[in-house]
């Protein structure tokens, strides 16, 4: 009886669970493969509107220290890949865009 439990208790709570961590895992690498490819299509001369129409909102922004431009941070989930830092014009115009690996 007690191996019986234990059998349906593994079958019922761990595989699920483990089946559930593999398709996480699975869509997070998925979508960092999506943002590379978004980032990739990203180039200077673009307005900040095709930025976020590609890209979409970004997970930071902030003013560059060296000249006021702005700085839109995209950060993927997965280690494999890196970060994107999109630099903006007082214009709101792509200046630069810089790969930045996570540390």
């Amino acid at each position: 009886m007690r191996k019986l439990f234990s059998a349906i208790f593994i079958f019922f709570l761990w595989l699920p669970l483990v089946l559930l961590l593999f398709f996480v895992y699975h869509q997070e690498e998925s979508s960092a493969e999506e943002h590379q490819e978004n980032a990739s299509r990203v180039a200077v001369g673009m307005t900040t509107e095709q930025v976020l129409e590609i890209m979409g909102p970004p997970q930071e922004k902030y003013k560059s220290e060296k000249s006021g431009d702005s700085v839109y941070v995209y950060e993927t989930p997965i280690l494999g890949y890196d970060n994107v830092e999109v630099y903006l014009s007082p214009m709101r115009v792509v200046v630069k865009v810089k790969e930045v690996g996570k540390p």
